[in-house]
């Protein structure tokens, strides 16, 4: 079963996306803040993580950074805000998450962002880099 992490301050937020994520059958495990988001990524397998670009504690820059530094251990992170950025978008992009979700989103968006997400992390671990 594929293990999904979401990280978010708003409860409601969390509420949505862990009900969308069940029911596409992925267990999901929940952070109301980055630090309980970086203990959860440091205790537990995580396949992808949700996480929000502002919430109390590390942002969800600073959380895609540090795991970035876990090379190809990382899972794919898909960065979540309400604020419609161009500049927030290449920023995390530039930074290595997998993608990004603009708030409010619907659950058919959702479901796709993660499973492009799991793809490419599957793709990258069946084809290693060489050398």
């Amino acid at each position: 079963m594929i293990r999904i992490l979401i990280a978010d301050d708003e409860p409601s937020i969390r509420l949505v996306l862990r009900d969308a994520l069940e029911g596409a059958g992925h267990e999901v495990v929940e952070a109301a803040d980055g630090n309980a988001a970086r203990l959860l990524l440091s205790a537990q397998p995580i396949d992808v993580a949700l996480l929000d670009l502002r919430m109390p504690g590390p942002s969800g820059l600073e959380l895609l950074d540090e795991l970035q530094s876990r090379g190809a251990d990382a899972p794919p992170v898909v960065i979540m805000t309400a604020q419609n950025t161009f500049e927030n978008a290449v920023e995390a992009m530039k930074r290595g998450a997998a993608d990004f979700l603009l708030k409010p989103f619907d659950r058919e968006q959702l479901l796709y962002v993660v499973g492009k997400a799991l793809a490419a992390s599957r793709k990258a671990a069946d084809n290693p880099p060489v050398g």
